[in-house]
């Protein structure tokens, strides 16, 4: 299979087998990098798909831009959002941090 078709979820898939390998071998210097390398897949997953729609921004600019993440708990999801929204160029953006801080102070 060429490089260039290999999906998103593949290349995640692929990681994930790695990680649970690695994971299975209790090699905790390579989980680690599997894990940076995770979130580093994301920004990127995120970045293609904002450059691929760059033009719906241009019309949408008044709307909101949804981002989620997955993490085992809201304080690890909560910071993936942020670190992924910090890598969005949309000079025209604005980006709330005060959204759920309550939920971290119970």
């Amino acid at each position: 299979m060429s490089p260039y078709n290999i999906t998103d979820k593949d290349i995640k898939n692929n990681l994930f087998n790695k990680l649970k390998e690695a994971e299975s071998r209790n090699d905790k210097k390579v989980v680690d990098i599997i894990l940076h390398l995770f979130d580093e897949i994301e920004k990127l997953i995120l970045l293609k798909e904002i450059h691929k729609n760059r033009e719906l921004l241009k019309i949408y600019s008044n709307d909101v831009l949804n981002v989620i993440a997955f993490a085992d708990n809201f304080q690890t999801a909560r910071t993936k959002i942020y670190k992924l929204i910090d890598n969005i160029d949309w000079q025209e953006g604005f980006c709330r941090r005060d959204i759920a801080s309550s939920s971290l102070k119970n």
